[in-house]
């Protein structure tokens, strides 16, 4: 009998397992039991609020695409990002500080992954959502960073995102 050692992810709020927590799944049918409790919290969780709400959402919405269900992961998004406001929302939860040396002294920057984004987002119609939304003049200052910043990233990838994946 082989013994597979999978740390067990958090529930939603809590803090990762130290390398001490984790448990030993004997089986491939105890890993698929995990994967379906795991899914089953996800989809009920979707169906509220309570996802939104979730400290670690982007890490949950690419394990429910690693889980199998990117079209509902995706669906998800797109319905809850249907608002500019929960579009930026999600987005600011994607973009990173990132700490640049040289020149005279350290500086930071906004930035954010191709990768990421394309996991939760079609590259095209996120440009064009993008460019909408900034010419809406509602925006603070770190909001409009947050979309400048992800349109850049788009433009920059080749064709408004063409090469992200």
């Amino acid at each position: 009998m082989h013994h597979v050692k999978v740390p067990v992810p958090p529930r939603l709020g809590e803090r990762e397992a130290s390398p001490e927590g984790e448990r030993v799944v004997r089986d491939s049918s105890s890993v698929d039991s995990l994967q379906e409790y795991a899914l089953k919290r996800i989809r009920a969780a979707a169906q509220t609020r309570l996802l939104w709400e979730a400290p670690w959402l982007v890490r949950i919405l690419h394990a429910w695409r690693l889980l199998g269900e990117e079209t509902q992961m995706r669906e998800w998004v797109a319905q809850n990002t249907a608002e500019d406001a929960d579009l930026v929302r999600l987005l600011g939860m994607l973009v990173g500080v990132m700490h640049v040396l040289g020149g005279h002294a350290p500086s930071r920057r906004l930035d954010v992954s191709l990768k990421s984004l394309a996991a939760l987002f079609d590259p095209k119609t996120l440009a064009d959502r993008i460019e909408r939304a900034l010419k809406k003049p509602a925006w603070n200052e770190p909001d409009t960073a947050v979309l400048q910043v992800v349109q850049r990233a788009l433009r920059n990838s080749g064709d408004d995102g063409d090469d992200v994946r």
